[in-house]
């Protein structure tokens, strides 16, 4: 009960802490202290660990929290309240969980391309 309570609690924090850091109206302070302290999502030394990557600036935050669910998975699975099927299904769903994230963080850090900016340009001017 206490690593499916732990598991639930990570993902929750990553996912309030992964959108910290795409733009400047979701900080760290006025985001995701916020819902830290209405939803109880991190105990004080895991919060201190997270303020300590800098969520700010980018998607590190939330890497280590999906990476402390494998941890808890994993354990999960050693202590046989899971079974390798259900280990790897988890598995797979947090590596997703992850993959979209770093997919907006990915897309957050691209320039808008070179063809598109010049041809909204032209069309603005024929406009």
């Amino acid at each position: 009960r206490e690593i499916g309570l732990r598991i639930v609690r990570y993902m929750n924090a990553s996912h309030v802490v992964g959108y910290v850091g795409l733009s400047d109206t979701y900080s760290a302070k006025n985001f995701f202290d916020e819902v830290n302290k209405s939803a109880c999502l991190l105990t004080e030394p895991e919060y201190t660990r997270i303020c300590a990557i800098d969520m700010d600036a980018g998607g590190s935050g939330c890497r280590e929290l999906i990476a402390w669910c494998q941890i808890e998975v994993q354990e999960a699975f050693e202590s046989d309240l899971i079974d390798a099927r259900l280990a790897c299904q988890y598995r797979d769903k947090l590596l997703a969980f992850q993959a979209a994230f770093s997919g907006l963080f990915n897309y957050a850090d691209q320039p808008i391309p070179f063809f598109y900016l010049h041809f909204i340009c032209f069309l603005s001017t024929l406009y």
